[in-house]
């Protein structure tokens, strides 16, 4: 996990082995540290099932069993809300490496894998810009869904999940944020869609006064389960180009999809070229204040022009930022 720092940091463990609940959110509260800046937070978990007859692991399964993971605040609202597969591609941009996960066997054990998400966002060439000062809430709530064994293998047979289990950590700074380290804005995450491209060739971007985008990122997958964003087999084949447009202008203007994740990939120095997934990145400069300012927009839309469809849905993440509440 990258975490660029001006001063010395801590790793702060909020929970260890927490239980959680198949097919329900689980919250926790009142378990945060208050006071300090939090640079990013670390989210393993740990998932044991047992098995005899099921078979064939599906795709990205460990990422799509996490259906979803929401942190906020009673200060700022919304912070984080994705799941797996979101949060997976969002850590792998920021941090230039991918997190860990095991690799996923029709075989009975218990299987891992780390979701990073940085708050302190180091591509920016300020990443303090965005810590998360905890000392301006009185509580962070973090919710998490889990789904079931159906997300793991294609023929779940007789295979049981018998516990899931998460650890939190947090990497903060020593005491609370100074002048060197205190932001000037809130992270927010958020997902977009997922929209079935044989119907609608565009998806909507939540616009408001307080925010702007950093980046979306769009994931194009085949096979998905209706309504589940960035389910699926990840496909290159589902869309031929890709733009972003508002009622003013084209800020980012249509570029063949496959060629766009060729540039993503020189661009955030990937090991190899993503399958599936675009970045439409407004802020490549690491400047805070290139952001997509999303107020005063009666439209802002991610368009794009289809391909080959096969049971298809687009899903895109949204990374940007609000502005700190009084």
């Amino acid at each position: 996990m990258s975490v660029p720092v001006k001063y010395p940091t801590i790793i702060q463990n909020v929970v260890t082995a927490l239980a959680l609940t198949k097919g329900n959110p689980v919250t926790i509260q009142d378990k945060f540290p208050k006071g300090p800046g939090y640079y990013a937070m670390l989210l393993g978990f740990h998932i044991t099932f047992t098995n005899t007859t099921g078979t064939t692991p599906l795709a990205q399964a460990l990422l799509n069993f996490l259906k979803n993971i929401n942190f906020k605040s009673d200060k700022e609202g919304v912070v984080v809300n994705g799941n797996g597969m979101t949060l997976w591609e969002r850590a792998h941009k920021v941090n230039g490496t991918l997190s860990y996960q095991s690799t996923l066997a029709a075989t009975a054990g218990t299987y891992d894998v780390y979701i990073p998400i940085n708050f302190a966002n180091p591509a920016l060439r300020r990443p303090e810009d965005l810590i998360l000062d905890s000392a301006r809430t009185t509580q962070f709530d973090l919710s998490v869904t889990c789904g079931d064994v159906a997300d793991l293998l294609s023929s779940v047979g007789d295979s049981v999940i018998t516990a899931v289990t998460m650890d939190v950590n947090i990497v903060t700074t020593v005491g609370p944020v100074n002048a060197s380290t205190a932001p000037i804005a809130v992270p927010y995450m958020n997902i977009v869609g997922p929209v079935d491209p044989s119907v609608m060739q565009y998806l909507d971007i939540e616009r408001n006064v307080d925010l702007a985008v950093l980046d979306l990122t769009v994931i194009t997958a085949n096979s998905v389960t209706a309504g589940i964003p960035a389910s699926g087999t990840l496909a290159d084949t589902v869309l031929t180009s890709l733009q972003f447009e508002d009622n003013f202008a084209i800020p980012f203007r249509s570029i063949p999809f496959i060629g766009l994740t060729v540039k993503n990939k020189l661009d955030y120095q990937y090991e190899t070229k993503k399958t599936g997934v675009a970045i439409i990145d407004f802020t490549q400069d690491g400047s805070l204040y290139s952001s997509y300012p999303t107020g005063n927009k009666a439209r802002a839309q991610i368009t794009w022009v289809n391909k080959t469809l096969s049971t298809s849905a687009v899903t895109a993440f949204l990374d940007g930022w609000k502005k700190l509440k009084a």
